[in-house]
């Protein structure tokens, strides 16, 4: 009894403490560390990455050091992963204080040190294999043409064009950025403007031609090409075919006489001696098609100026960037070329392609290919339905008996349409001129065109032998060739000797890639006078023609064919 009156003071004494009983259990729960949630884990995740491939990266750099050439590996490694380095770096504080944050509000729930590296761990290990290849095949990928040509810009043409060229297996890279970070950085900026643009379908057509935004040809072009390595002349074996209906062969030597500085002898020679640093022009047409400013450094340090305005050399220049004349000013279509409809025939009559036998395939072909049409299939149609109307009405005896060897020039025909045409693009020969040459465009007459001047009288030359020469075989000995003036393979009138009065005009005012000034209208004297005579253009050059006879009568500079000390 007394024991129990005992134990009941103690209990009202020293009640039981329910609440810390309570408190017990909590005081053994586990916080979960600050650093793991998910934000953190994440930042972890993307700076663990990033450390391991940068790593692979520098190693990749210092066995390979070629690999610093490549734009695509190093926009990778010196632009991507150091950003994602960084936004790791940022989002590793970013989860803590947000976790700290959330815990004094009681709005965690649990995450162990121990799941937390087992997750980061297996996840590392599961996505770093998934990360390398997938970046080396889109890092592939993106350094191809086709992502340039399909995918990042629209430029169908161009990309058709440069597959046919001889530097398709040239990356778009390596002629358009060259090396180094900011070159390729700027350009990957305006690509993905470019990019905005064909997603909206905003992009200028045709697309305007890059020439005045490349790289310097010496940052690019010669780092596989040497100009100083081409001295000598070189000997081009040219097949022609007349629009007659015997479609007449004739064949033409030419020796080019491309030259260049010559290290060994000091002496420079020939077409690539303007590759010496000492000629610049002024152009005051997007397309660099009219040039009526140019300065010539001479040997002693001197500079001249020759221009075809008529303006003294001490005026401003006209209004235009100054270029520094290289490669790209004359080879200008190097990757994408446009063949004309007369360059496209021609060659396919040479290889086989077209049947010479077939009356008037030259012709036909040609003015068929140079209509004009607002799709490709539509202009493929109207190629097909012309030559077959041709055959079908005006030679019906070749069309049954020939059938196959028409049809075969038919098809043949189409796919030079489907290769140089695209009308959607408003892109064919005419969209971005050929300035290597001078048949079909201005090309070198640009600046050897009789009409560029100097204040001292002297004009640029526009003889033809500066760069080449004609070589003719004897018709009695083949074997025996000789120098002669060039003999124009069209006779346009019985009366004349030659040419006649259009002796003295360049090769483009009359030829245009198509049918030309002439139309290829056969008469019983000759052939029709096309454009010139019933629109007045004729007047135009004749005046044109004067001022070039002018001209000739004063001394010319030193011609490409003239050694001079090379400056480089």
């Amino acid at each position: 009894m007394k024991s129990a009156m005992e134990h009941e003071a103690r209990m009202k004494t020293n009640p039981p403490n329910d609440d810390k009983a309570a408190e017990a259990p909590a005081a053994k729960k586990l916080h979960a560390p600050s650093w793991t949630n998910p934000l953190t884990l994440l930042g972890l995740l993307l700076v663990g990455s990033s450390l391991v491939l940068l790593l692979t990266f520098w190693l990749f750099q210092t066995i390979s050091p070629q690999a610093g050439n490549n734009q695509y590996l190093n926009i990778v490694g010196l632009l991507i992963l150091p950003g994602v380095l960084v936004n790791g770096l940022i989002l590793c504080p970013v989860g803590i204080a947000l976790r700290r944050w959330r815990q004094r509000r009681g709005l965690v729930g649990r995450i162990s040190s121990k799941q937390a590296i087992i997750f980061l761990a297996v996840t590392f290990f599961l996505i770093l294999p998934v990360l390398g290849v997938g970046g080396y095949q889109g890092y592939e990928f993106s350094d191809s043409a086709e992502f340039c040509g399909t995918v990042c810009h629209n430029m169908a043409p161009q990309y058709a064009g440069y597959q046919r060229s001889p530097h398709a297996r040239v990356t778009c890279a390596g002629c358009h950025i060259g090396s180094g970070a900011a070159p390729f950085v700027k350009a990957k900026l305006n690509g993905s403007i470019q990019m905005f643009h064909t997603f909206l379908n905003t992009y200028p057509k045709p697309v305007p031609p890059a020439i005045t935004e490349l790289r310097p040809a010496r940052e690019t072009c010669e780092q596989c090409h040497w100009p100083s390595q081409f001295f000598g002349s070189d000997l081009r074996k040219i097949a022609h075919y007349s629009p007659d209906e015997h479609n007449t062969r004739h064949n033409y030597e030419i020796l080019v006489k491309v030259g260049g500085a010559n290290l060994a002898t000091g002496q420079s020679e020939g077409i690539h001696m303007h590759m010496l640093d000492h000629v610049t022009y002024v152009s005051d047409d997007a397309k660099l098609e009219h040039i009526p400013w140019v300065s010539y450094k001479n040997q002693d340090g001197t500079t001249t100026i020759y221009r075809s305005d008529g303006k003294p050399a001490s005026d401003p220049a006209p209004q235009g960037k100054p270029r520094l004349l290289d490669c790209i000013d004359c080879h200008n279509l190097a990757g994408h070329e446009f063949a004309s409809p007369e360059r496209a025939v021609n060659h396919g009559l040479l290889i086989g392609r077209l049947d010479p036998s077939l009356p008037y395939i030259k012709r036909e072909a040609v003015r068929a290919l140079a209509g004009d049409y607002k799709t490709r299939d539509e202009g493929v149609a109207a190629v097909r339905a012309s030559l077959e109307n041709f055959y079908t009405k005006t030679y019906p005896e070749v069309w049954s008996k020939r059938h196959e060897d028409v049809l075969k020039a038919i098809d043949a025909t189409c796919e030079m349409y489907r290769a140089n045409f695209f009308p959607e693009f408003k892109v064919d020969w005419r969209t971005y001129p050929n300035h290597l040459g001078h048949m079909e465009s201005a090309g070198c007459f640009r600046c050897h065109d009789g009409l560029h001047v100097a204040d001292n009288g002297r004009r640029i030359t526009s003889d033809c032998n500066t760069c080449h020469t004609f070589l003719y075989r004897q018709s009695d000995d083949p074997s025996m060739i000789h120098e002669q003036k060039f003999e124009h393979p069209l006779k346009i009138h019985d009366w004349w000797v030659g040419l006649g009065p259009h002796e003295k005009m360049l090769c483009t005012d009359c030829h245009d890639g198509g049918v030309g000034a002439l139309g290829w209208e056969k008469t019983t004297t000759g052939y029709t006078c096309g454009t010139c005579h019933p629109s007045g253009r004729w007047l135009q050059m004749r005046e044109t023609v004067h001022q070039r006879a002018a001209a000739a009568s004063q001394p010319s500079t030193p011609g490409a064919a003239e050694p001079t000390p090379s400056g480089r």
